[in-house]
């Protein structure tokens, strides 16, 4: 029912077009890997955490939080809207990498067009349904006594927060779920005798769309080498997606050659506090990561040092210096 490469605005009520480049279509393609030209939309914290968080997080426009996710991303995308701002998109659409936060509500609100019913009910019937994932679930009272209390991290100290459903797209699961769900991207698209996806499907999604880019920050524990359709490629072989909101963190990853994969995840974040308070738990679950591959793939946790390969380049010209000198003495006269 979706072309990859068509406009996203031929499945939506209103046009989404980069300001400087209004010609240039912005595919549903793009959007899946973050090549749109695409930032964050203004406000887009405060909509996805119905601004709970206010006292870490002031808001200029706290009325955002009640819009519905349609009309948020018409207020967002359409010139006359008032959280309009044609500064959130940055390179051509289609250029180059850019990871946008804003993309997949954006293509959370297409399936909801073009299905003709909620994200979460599509959801439900199309993916954790037949695969059995019976405790997943978008509303945390569909999950009663099994929702675990959120912390985020300010200032080194660890505080309490209230559960929260995210304007009823924040996605709760369990990891016993989730290994469903990724089992069938190892195994082709099938769990447990489900066709989830075609093969071609899942190669689809495992093509780097973007090369040797950093999605998180280059002084990151967990850094990758690509992006495909939903997917980060990690170092040797290794697929996946990091997770990070208010009061909860998370890591998938798996290797389809080596047929393993594993999940992490934490019911603590730093994202309300300072940039230090964020990276330190994503130093913690990065020591959790090397602890499991130590156990899955050892030579994951192996890291090429920086000097290595300058080192390398030197003494390869010095050997062929050396080579050379020798082959010409050798070919000398003598006298």
């Amino acid at each position: 029912l979706i072309d990859l490469d068509a406009n996203i605005s031929d499945y939506i009520p209103f046009q989404v077009k980069h300001p400087r480049y209004p010609d240039t279509p912005v595919t549903v393609r793009m959007l899946l890997s973050h090549r749109s030209g695409l930032d964050s939309l203004d406000h887009q914290f405060t909509w996805d955490t119905e601004n709970l968080f206010v006292k870490y997080r002031p808001s200029e426009n706290a009325g955002i939080a009640q819009l519905s996710l349609k009309d948020f991303l018409i207020a967002s995308f359409t010139p006359e809207g008032s959280n309009y701002n044609p500064d959130v998109w940055t390179s051509k659409p289609g250029e180059k990498y850019h990871y946008s936060v804003s993309a997949y509500p954006l293509l959370r609100y297409m399936i909801e067009e073009v299905s003709g019913i909620p994200y979460s009910d599509y959801m439900k019937e199309n993916i954790y349904e037949p695969l059995g994932m019976s405790d997943t679930s978008f509303g945390s009272d569909d999950l009663v006594g099994q929702n675990i209390t959120p912390y985020t991290r300010v200032q080194g100290n660890n505080i309490e927060l209230s559960v929260w459903d995210g304007n009823g797209y924040l996605m709760r699961t369990t990891a016993e779920d989730m290994a469903k769900f990724m089992l069938a991207h190892i195994n082709g698209g099938n769990y447990d005798n489900f066709q989830l996806l075609q093969p071609e499907t899942i190669e689809l999604m495992r093509e780097k769309a973007s090369e040797g880019r950093s999605i998180f920050n280059p002084n990151s524990k967990l850094t990758n080498s690509g992006y495909g359709l939903g997917l980060i490629h990690y170092s040797h072989g290794w697929l996946g997606h990091g997770g990070s909101t208010v009061g909860y963190q998370s890591l998938w990853q798996f290797n389809p050659s080596k047929q393993c994969g594993f999940i992490i995840f934490t019911n603590i974040n730093g994202i309300l506090g300072s940039y230090d308070d964020f990276q330190s738990v994503w130093g913690n679950i990065a020591k959790i990561r090397s602890m499991l591959f130590s156990k899955m793939d050892p030579l994951a946790n192996f890291k090429f040092p920086t000097w290595a390969l300058p080192t390398i380049g030197v003494l390869t010209l010095l050997v062929i210096f050396v080579i050379r000198r020798r082959r010409r003495a050798s070919q000398s006269p003598t006298k």
